[in-house]
Formats: C-alpha cells, structure tokens, sequence
C-alpha cells in the first residue's frame, strides 16, 4: 500500500514536494493526500486539505552554471584570447 503526502513547510505554509512512501508518517509538516499530485507543489495549505494558489509566489533564482558549463566558458574565453592574440 502507497500513502501520499504533501510537505510542507509549516512557517510559510507552501507545499515543497509531495510523496509516495511506503508507511504512514505522522509529523506536522506532512500532509495526507488522497493520490499524488503534483500540481500542489508551489501552492498554499490552509488546512483542512485546502490548497490555494500563492497570491505572491516566490521569485526562482537562475540556477548557477554547472561545472561543465563553467569550464566549457573558461575554454571559450582562452580560446578567443589565442585567436584574438591576447595573452
């Protein structure tokens, strides 16, 4: 048997994640659900199973470059500065 659950964190209220567990959990920020779903990820509990939209969502930062990305750059630049004859 699968149990669902919506995490949420309990300051702001916003789900973070939802879940297929194997047992029951029994903690304040874990929310019983019904079937997962993830369109609840993002929106606010209210209790009683109510979930609204976030009236002021949070603004989600870039994602850094990773280290390939960063070193694929790093690459390009030194070859621009050979070909440009800069050292």
């Amino acid at each position: 048997m699968e149990f669902f659950y919506a995490q949420i964190d309990l300051q702001s209220g916003r789900v973070i994640s939802v879940s297929s567990l194997a047992g029951e959990v029994n903690a304040a920020n874990m929310i019983r659900l019904n079937n997962l779903d993830y369109s609840l990820i993002g929106k606010i509990y209210t209790g009683e199973y109510i979930f609204i939209d976030d009236p002021n969502p949070p603004e989600i930062p870039p994602e850094p470059p990773s280290e390939l990305e960063q070193r694929l750059a790093d690459l390009e630049m030194a070859i621009a500065a050979i070909l440009g004859g800069a050292m």
